[in-house]
């Protein structure tokens, strides 16, 4: 699971802040997208298809929360920088499940402007 508070993240128990970890060794961790999955693959396939490229830290495929079904992109994040880029290398655009997989190193996610305003449908106040 993925928390993120501003720069800081919390990753499955691991402190990163602003892209960095602050466990020796774990500066390797890199983050791949993988894009245009079928709906029908499975996070035990993904790993068992990235495993021979290197260590893997974790793997996702992102499921919509009301129904469960796959939204066609997932996660693998992966030790080292080299063995990520072996597996892109190797997987970009190969077929999985009758789809061509798009694989590129994951862009950090971006800060999204919160509150709980109305966001303008509020009720309107009535002045005297």
């Amino acid at each position: 699971m993925f928390y993120s508070q501003g720069r800081r993240a919390f990753f499955a128990g691991w402190a990163i802040i602003g892209g960095e970890s602050i466990f020796p060794g774990k500066g390797g961790l890199v983050n791949l997208f993988i894009g245009n999955l079928s709906r029908d693959v499975t996070e035990s396939e993904l790993r068992e298809l990235f495993a021979p490229f290197g260590k893997l830290v974790s793997v996702s495929v992102v499921k919509d929360k009301f129904s469960g079904v796959s939204k066609g992109f997932g996660f693998v994040e992966m030790a080292e920088k080299a063995e990520a880029e072996a597996a892109i290398t190797a997987l970009h655009r190969t077929p999985l499940k009758g789809q061509s997989m798009d694989i590129t190193e994951a862009r950090p996610r971006e800060q999204r402007k919160g509150g709980h305003g109305s966001r303008g449908r509020g009720v309107r106040r009535r002045s005297s």
